[in-house]
């Protein structure tokens, strides 16, 4: 999410004040302690959901903002599991702070009718922007096909069934 309308797209939640790409982001106002949900069944998005991944730049004119990345499952209207991280503003960095966090669902039984829902929860009272916000459904099955796992190519080396050499992993400082 980039927040970059058309022009004949409701824009009352945008804001051109601050951006870190673009010209406009989504604007928390003061009183405002919950972004709208992005709510997707489970079916819609993985065949086994096993991973959601957000990311998101976040600026404040205030230190005492903090913003928290969410991740709820629900089944029947009550929910099975809650996920959070934080994110403190930092009103002296201009562009912005990035926020990625990864909530894992794999010892989750999560069934296909279930409801994934991600948004952002805002205390501190101040107004907080949102930019380039990304969401990623991750699933342990390959989508689309009866059989097999994909390689888990993040962590494929020596050893494994995966192509030789392929993702090796360096750290570096």
């Amino acid at each position: 999410f980039d927040f970059e309308v058309p022009a004949n797209v409701d824009s009352t939640h945008l804001s051109r004040a601050w951006s870190r790409s673009g010209v406009r982001s989504y604007r928390m106002t003061p009183g405002e302690e919950y972004s709208p949900a992005v709510r997707r069944r489970i079916s819609d998005v993985a065949t086994t959901l096993s991973e959601v991944e957000v990311g998101f730049w976040m600026w404040s004119p205030s230190s005492t903002t903090l913003v928290t990345a969410v991740t709820s499952i629900d089944r029947d209207g009550k929910q099975l599991a809650w996920f959070g991280k934080d994110l403190p503003a930092d009103p002296s960095r201009a562009k912005g702070c990035r926020l990625n966090c990864s909530f894992l669902l794999r010892d989750l039984p999560v069934e296909p009718n279930d409801v994934v829902s991600v948004y952002l929860w805002k205390r501190g009272g101040a107004e907080a922007f949102i930019d380039d916000m990304e969401i990623y459904f991750k699933s342990a099955e390959v989508p689309g096909r009866k059989t097999g796992r994909a390689y888990p190519l993040d962590s494929a080396g020596v050893g494994t069934l995966a192509p030789m050499g392929y993702a090796d992993i360096s750290v570096v400082d």
